[in-house]
């Protein structure tokens, strides 16, 4: 995410928490004094459409990979940015995004 105030983009952070959060097998952690929980909204008061258009495209790409974030966010000032940790299993990539990254086919 650009900039590193985390409150305009809370329910973005809170809607992966929610929804996309790794289960806990596969789940890293943010650490640190620059980490951030990613628990800000609950679940029932979050508009779901409103927070994804917040959510950077890249993140949305793994996502829809089967991707899942991991605990907590991360303030990167050198980069003026909030990060995400990313975690895909390969095992959940559906096949024809597979073949597709592979160069065996088109999406």
């Amino acid at each position: 995410f650009h900039g590193i105030e985390i409150a305009p983009i809370a329910p973005a952070l809170s809607l992966l928490h929610h929804r996309h959060l790794a289960p806990p097998e596969l789940r890293i952690r943010a650490i640190g004094e620059n980490a951030r929980t990613m628990d800000l909204v609950p679940d029932a008061e979050i508009d779901r459409p409103e927070a994804m258009r917040m959510v950077p495209p890249l993140i949305k790409a793994y996502l829809r990979l089967g991707g899942y974030v991991g605990e907590g966010a991360w303030i990167d000032r050198p980069f003026n940015t909030v990060d995400v940790g990313i975690v895909v299993d390969l095992a959940r990539v559906p096949e024809k995004m597979r073949a597709l990254y592979a160069g065996k086919g088109t999406a």
